[in-house]
């Protein structure tokens, strides 16, 4: 039963992905939509050819690859991602910080700001974040902010 569910969750993810690309691609830089339409074809060929089984696999090697580029490459959608993590491993008990800085860098981020790869230490190799010098957090005012 639960692989059931999980399945459809996983294919349910890569609707919801395709989706988000298609509609990313249009407002994305040339760079961008390059690995968007890679992206795209990819998911658009798991969700009609391939087997509900091997979905989890191919999932595991596309997203490795996209995780394998520099800060710079990685996709907006992505660096959300690894942030996220980054986020909930740095301050795993204290939810409202981690939505309060999540919500500032993803508006920087947005506005093509903190791109640079010495504004976010990003390890290529594992897929994950050491640190983020842009961001500074005074404990005894208990706020923080983003130096751009």
């Amino acid at each position: 039963m639960f692989e059931e569910i999980r399945k459809k969750l996983n294919k349910e993810y890569h609707q919801r992905e395709l989706k988000y690309l298609k509609e990313e691609s249009i407002i994305c830089s040339k760079d961008e939509k390059d690995l968007y339409s890679k992206r795209i074809s990819t998911l658009e060929q798991i969700l009609k050819e391939v087997p509900k089984e091997q979905i989890q696999s191919f999932d595991n090697k596309l997203d490795k690859g996209i995780y394998s580029m520099t800060w710079k490459k990685l996709p907006i959608s992505f660096k959300m991602n690894v942030i996220k993590e980054y986020l909930i491993k740095k301050y795993p008990t204290q939810l409202k910080v981690r939505e309060k800085i999540y919500s500032s860098i993803e508006k920087h981020i947005m506005n093509k700001k903190l791109l640079k790869d010495t504004d976010i230490i990003y390890d290529s190799t594992t897929g994950t974040i050491t640190d983020i010098p842009a961001l500074v957090i005074n404990k005894k005012e208990k706020r923080f902010f983003i130096k751009v």
